[in-house]
């Protein structure tokens, strides 16, 4: 991915996301990731590029964007406890969530992918954004990002924060558990 469309998806994401972040329960952000200390959990938020051995395999755009959402509960067992700063404030890797969640996209990107030489569920996946090589649509990938955020993730971090209902589904669930936030 050329370091310039990097730059400017990072810039976006400062501008845009970060400030929703920031009014909803997240107080650090870095790079591509934000953390929201609560009473009884951790949120995460996290972006990531797909890459280019994903794009080798699939042919999205290297800088095309996945976003990943956690919950991270400290009282519950973990594989690895997660890091801390050096006065003790736990920064979790959104894979190291207890709870975890994709959101997907808002709008038909078959405008990008049908042209595409893959296999056609890889152009109907809703689960990225494709970024243009170009970078042309960045704006479009970001503010919706932002308004899916708003619109599902913000109600999904409320009601799965809850320390009763995290202990409760603890006992049902065997190892992780990704949900798909698409409303």
């Amino acid at each position: 991915m050329p370091d310039t469309i990097s730059s400017d998806i990072d810039k976006m994401i400062r501008k845009i996301i970060f400030h929703s972040l920031k009014e909803n329960g997240f107080s650090k952000t870095r790079r591509r990731t934000a953390w929201g200390w609560h009473d009884d959990c951790i949120w995460v938020f996290h972006i990531k590029a797909v890459g280019h051995f994903h794009s080798s395999i699939t042919h999205w755009p290297s800088a095309s964007l996945t976003v990943n959402l956690g919950i991270y509960y400290p009282y519950l067992p973990h594989i690895k406890e997660a890091k801390k700063d050096k006065n003790g404030l736990m920064y979790p890797k959104e894979y190291e969530c207890n709870r975890r969640a994709e959101l997907t996209c808002s709008y038909d990107q078959l405008k990008y992918t049908e042209f595409v030489n893959c296999n056609s569920s890889e152009k109907k996946r809703r689960d990225i954004w494709w970024i243009q090589p170009d970078g042309s649509n960045i704006s479009e990938v970001i503010n919706d990002i932002n308004n899916r955020f708003l619109e599902h993730a913000v109600k999904w971090f409320g009601e799965k924060s809850n320390k009763e209902l995290a202990l409760q589904e603890a006992g049902k669930l065997k190892g992780f558990h990704i949900e798909k936030i698409d409303i």
